[in-house]
């Protein structure tokens, strides 16, 4: 003869035996939490660090923004000593009056020149909506 409780779900933190719809996975909203959060904050310390990189580069471009209103080029390594990193951004375009492409990071836009630095544009409603 079987174990009575062999075919019976468990909660899938307590093991403890669910009782209620038959997709139940947890006994209480504690277990879920407490189930979950490890695995959450495991894959959210992937973008985290990222989405610092990408504020990083938007506070630096919008400093030089207001520096410039993107009338001239900035040289680089005055971003660089700010923390800029280039090689973070949300998107490029394709532009028909520069030479080069436009990356994006949100609502600031630069364009890169080897000789002349770079040159950073603004859009109050962001570069994606274009």
């Amino acid at each position: 003869m079987g174990n009575l409780f062999e075919n019976q779900r468990c909660c899938m933190y307590c093991k403890s035996i669910l009782k209620g719809r038959s997709d139940k996975k947890y006994c209480n909203l504690k277990c879920k939490n407490a189930y979950s959060n490890p695995i959450n904050r495991e894959r959210e310390k992937i973008f985290k660090s990222d989405e610092k990189k990408l504020h990083k580069n938007h506070e630096t471009l919008k400093m030089f923004y207001e520096l410039s209103h993107g009338e001239v080029f900035i040289q680089i390594r005055p971003l660089y000593q700010q923390g800029f990193d280039p090689r973070f951004y949300t998107g490029t375009l394709d532009s028909k009056n520069a030479e080069g492409t436009v990356y994006i990071i949100y609502d600031y836009a630069f364009l890169y020149d080897q000789k002349q630095g770079i040159i950073v544009f603004y859009d109050k409603g962001g570069f994606h909506n274009i």
